[in-house]
């Protein structure tokens, strides 16, 4: 198998990837923020445009860093 690490779903001769993808986010001023934050930006929190897939954890890492401005 040429993949490692993935997983497929299929049924009734349908194949596909499932993977676990991360929004864009809210970012909680100052860096921190509570329950009541969190629910207030809940539609911020779960939009899906501009979704990543990050293959590993230093492409999660970059995600991170561009929205903060810095990569």
């Amino acid at each position: 198998c040429p993949v490692t690490g993935e997983a497929f779903a299929a049924g009734f001769g349908r194949f596909a990837r499932v993977f676990v993808g991360e929004t864009p986010g809210w970012r909680a001023p100052g860096g921190s923020a509570g329950a009541e934050d969190v629910l207030e930006h809940l539609a911020e929190v779960r939009e899906l445009a501009g979704f990543a897939v990050p293959d590993n954890i230093y492409e999660e890492v970059r995600f991170i860093a561009a929205s903060l401005g810095v990569a």
